[in-house]
């Protein structure tokens, strides 16, 4: 008996503590048949809402006006959905909500309510007149195909219909504010219509809608818009509005950014332009079609044109394919690429295929140079047995260009770089390399032959070499020693030394500094450019943080005003041109008055100018009256022949020279210690 006591006792708690943990005040069958589950949310007049219980809801299911309690069997009217109450609920396909003007909301927070979310409704969703709130992602992730919203509704929250199989949508004229993401990603949609109230509208209520072609507003003023939308929204859907707004929309900040707009009404005839990128050939990404604002057409992708609209397509083989043929609708067109780019105009849905080949590897033949070094080598004159060293360090490219490295083959047929591959440790350019037999000469490094390659310590370069060429050694930050190009190689392209650590540079023979040369070189303070040097162009120095001093040699012609961008250590500028060189930004533009990117201080420039000397002052003169050059806060004059240092006119057209320490006096040509003694 004591036994069963105890039974008895542990069952009535274990109910206890159940009827202590529900979430809900009642249950009640609703008319569809299931058991759904209320709070009362007014004891006096008897009103509830709709909660989650203890089972989620299966099919069909009809919210009741007024349901009947199994607690205490009185009637009570049912006034929304609670949040949370039907989330998760994937076996439900189909709701009903009572049409009786006391059921007013579905969901309760305006971000987050989750009322019906990730459900497994499908076909059409009814929201009647009566309901006047919907909160946050209530319906998001069900698969509901079309929407009839009432007009209680003036709001719609954050992400309220997003990711659903909508397609066609046409809202209520009582909406006031769309918030954000409320039919975002909904991959199936390709009409919206807003009503003629919207006064706030999200650019991400429409996000990522990627079939989205038409999107019409009644507003006559143009809503407010919070954000951006899209670019590919902007530039594949059209627009339509009030036919007296169009001038107002198109002048918009963000409605404007539409590249279509039309009046209501204006029978527009689309047109699709599909691309089949790949037709024929097993190929990588990274063959591309830009449309003509820049907008990467994936393989399988389209724009959509207004017919007889001409489009400008541009292609960019990349890595190591060629654009073989261009069909319009099985037309072939290749003829009509002019510089990578087609102009196409269609009447019609078309299709573009495009045909790609992967061209002849671009080295002859692979040596081991002296280090171990396995490099790479193209023969640019067989006749007289000359080669230049070709790309090998899987450096993707610069300045907006791209050639990578051709090392190795797979079994595919794809070329691929791998930094196993890449040269490391001290890597000596040779002059001559023998290869089956014959002995070539080296004449060149050619363009990103060996940028980013990073394992590189030092680098030594032989007489020989005529060009350096573009990148070549860019980004090889582990390069420590000095570097000394020799007198024969008079081409050093733009960017061939770029974000190096070279600590100290002579340029032999180069005649140009290209732009972003030796840009990032933090460790060298002292530029000597030599006499062969005769055109800084823009930015050649730029951002050599550590630089204190640049001598500018005798034959230099042109500056860029923006040589010296970012060097904002620079202390001394040296130049032995008699004539100031003149001073542009780049060769093309008119003469500079200011240095781009060098910010002068009160007096002028932080820098000391030297020029040469001359005993009547007029190259002095000359700098302190040139454009930009005059803008150095001092500006000396120096002999480089004797290396006078300090000139000072002195009564009866004497000169008093400071040279070594010494006083000297310069009268009619010759040079007199202060007792009278001729100098030597």
């Amino acid at each position: 008996m004591k036994k069963l006591f105890l039974f008895v006792a542990a069952l009535v708690c274990c109910m206890t503590s159940a009827m202590a943990q529900k979430t809900w005040d009642f249950a009640a069958e609703v008319s569809s048949g299931q058991t759904l589950y209320f709070d009362i949310t007014d004891d006096v007049n008897l009103y509830c809402e709709v909660v989650s219980g203890l089972a989620l809801p299966e099919g069909e299911v009809v919210i009741d006006a007024q349901v009947v309690s199994n607690m205490d069997g009185k009637t009570y009217t049912v006034q929304g959905i609670a949040d949370n109450a039907f989330y998760m609920a994937r076996a439900m396909t189909r709701i009903t909500f009572p049409t009786a003007a006391t059921f007013t909301y579905i969901g309760k927070d305006d971000q987050y309510s989750h009322a019906i979310r990730d459900c497994g409704l499908t076909g059409e969703l009814v929201i009647p007149d009566n309901v006047t709130f919907i909160g946050g992602t209530a319906f998001l992730d069900n698969e509901i195909t079309s929407l009839q919203l009432g007009n209680g509704v003036s709001v719609l929250c954050n992400a309220v219909f997003k990711e659903t199989g909508l397609t066609h949508v046409v809202l209520s004229n009582t909406l006031k504010s769309i918030q954000r993401e409320v039919f975002a990603l909904n991959s199936e949609l390709t009409y919206m219509e807003f009503g003629d109230a919207v006064e706030l509208f999200s650019a991400s209520s429409i996000g990522y809608c990627d079939k989205l072609d038409t999107v019409v507003m009644n507003t006559m003023t143009p809503p407010e818009v919070v954000g951006s939308f899209s670019s590919p929204l902007v530039q594949q859907a059209f627009l339509f509005v009030p036919a007296g707004a169009v001038d107002a929309y198109k002048a918009h900040e963000r409605w404007g950014a539409f590249k279509h707009i039309f009046a209501i009404g204006t029978e527009v005839k689309m047109v699709k332009l599909d691309f089949n990128l790949h037709t024929d050939y097993a190929i990588n990404d990274d063959c591309s079609v830009y449309d003509a604002d820049g907008n990467y057409i994936k393989n399988g992708g389209s724009i959509k044109l207004v017919s007889g609209e001409t489009t400008r397509l541009r292609f960019e083989p990349q890595r190591f394919w060629a654009l073989e043929k261009v069909l319009l609708n099985d037309a072939d067109i290749t003829s009509q690429v002019a510089g990578g780019q087609l102009d196409v105009t269609i009447t019609g849905d078309a299709t573009l295929h495009t045909a790609w080949y992967q061209p002849a590897k671009p080295y002859d033949f692979a040596e081991v140079v002296t280090g171990g070094q396995k490099l790479y080598f193209a023969i640019t004159d067989a006749v007289n047995r000359k080669v230049k060293i070709v790309n090998q360090s899987g450096g993707r490219g610069y300045a907006g260009r791209t050639q990578d490295a051709y090392i190795e083959q797979d079994g595919g047929g794809a070329w691929y770089a791998s930094s196993d591959l890449q040269p490391k440790g001290d890597l000596v350019i040779p002059t001559t390399i023998e290869h089956e037999s014959q002995t070539y000469t080296v004449t060149a490094i050619d363009t990103l032959a060996f940028g980013g390659c990073k394992q590189i310590t030092s680098l030594s370069v032989p007489e020989g070499i005529t060009a350096i060429e573009a990148a070549a050694f860019k980004d090889c930050s582990g390069i420590t020693n000095k570097l000394v190009l020799p007198s024969t190689c008079s081409v050093l392209g733009e960017w061939a030394f770029r974000d190096c650590k070279l600590p100290d540079v002579e340029l032999g023979g180069v005649t140009s500094l290209e732009e972003y040369v030796l840009l990032g070189n933090t460790s060298i303070k002292e530029l000597v450019t030599g006499p062969a040097v005769k055109q800084f162009n823009l930015n050649s120095l730029r951002s050599m943080y550590d630089l204190e001093s640049v001598v500018i040699g005798e034959n230099v012609e042109f500056v860029s005003s923006g040589s010296f961008y970012g060097d904002n250590n620079l202390k001394t500028v040296k130049i032995l041109a008699v004539t100031p060189p003149v001073v542009k930004l780049t060769q093309k533009d008119s003469e500079a008055s200011d240095w781009y990117g060098y910010n002068p201080s009160p007096s002028g420039m932080d820098a000391k100018l030297i020029v040469p000397w001359s005993a009547d002052h007029s190259i002095l003169d000359a700098y302190k009256n040139a454009a930009c050059w005059k803008q150095f806060g001092t500006i000396e004059e120096k002999s480089t022949a004797t290396g006078i240092e300090g000139v000072q006119t002195t009564e009866n057209n004497a000169q008093k020279i400071l040279h070594n320490g010494q006083l000297l006096i310069l009268r009619d040509g010759r040079t007199y210690t202060v007792t009278g003694q001729e100098g030597k």
